[in-house]
């Protein structure tokens, strides 16, 4: 798997320009004025394989694969590897190819949470981005890390953080794009067997 690293400037200045209220630790996100890609996974059914069309379920290392789990009504993604045996396990939710050639100001967007994780180092998610990836062809495609906030477990248990806006602005002029949480953990190591949940991703454009 070819990668490298961005880390963007996750305009936490710009919280002051919004009138929206948000959490003292929260990242401020401006509105989006076109999102032309959402999935707030509201048809997952509860404690089965995450399957959704156009996704990709992947196991790099280990077999634990991404859930779909129902919580209050609200659907979301979990990775959670307790209990499973294995001593690592690396899992990716990817999305399905998102058009991107005709927009110059691409932007992203979504919520995490986590629980009973105490080493969010080690047991953690991570977000990525593909220009070149077809659905099947993940050794040969190339990644590009991008820094986002992630729940922690400085964070209430089950509590959706928001990821602040991410840019995606290196994208401009490519066909396409895939998102993909890579998720890190231990079903055998009870210090990285925490659980994390992704939810609300938005790719949009903003002004």
């Amino acid at each position: 798997m070819k990668n490298k690293f961005v880390k963007p400037i996750l305009f936490v200045a710009l919280a002051l320009g919004f009138a929206s209220c948000v959490e003292d630790d929260d990242f401020a996100i401006p509105p989006i004025n076109e999102a032309f890609f959402s999935e707030n996974f509201n048809t997952a059914v509860d404690n089965t394989v995450f399957d959704f069309e156009g996704w990709t379920n992947y196991p790099e290392v280990g077999t634990e694969l991404w859930t779909e789990e129902m919580f209050d009504g609200d659907g979301t993604i979990q990775f959670n590897p307790y209990g499973n045996g294995e001593s690592t396990n690396i899992s990716w939710a990817i999305s399905p190819q998102i058009p991107v050639a005709q927009y110059n100001n691409i932007k992203m967007s979504f919520t995490s949470a986590q629980n009973f994780v105490s080493d969010p180092e080690n047991n953690r998610v991570e977000l990525w981005v593909s220009s070149d990836f077809d659905g099947t062809n993940f050794e040969e495609a190339t990644w590009t890390q991008f820094d986002a906030k992630f729940a922690t477990n400085d964070d209430d248990g089950y509590d959706m953080v928001r990821s602040g806006e991410i840019d995606l602005s290196s994208f401009v002029g490519q066909s396409h794009i895939s998102v993909g949480f890579k998720a890190i953990g231990s079903g055998s190591n009870t210090a990285l067997d925490g659980l994390y949940q992704i939810n609300d991703l938005n790719v949009y454009t903003s002004k």
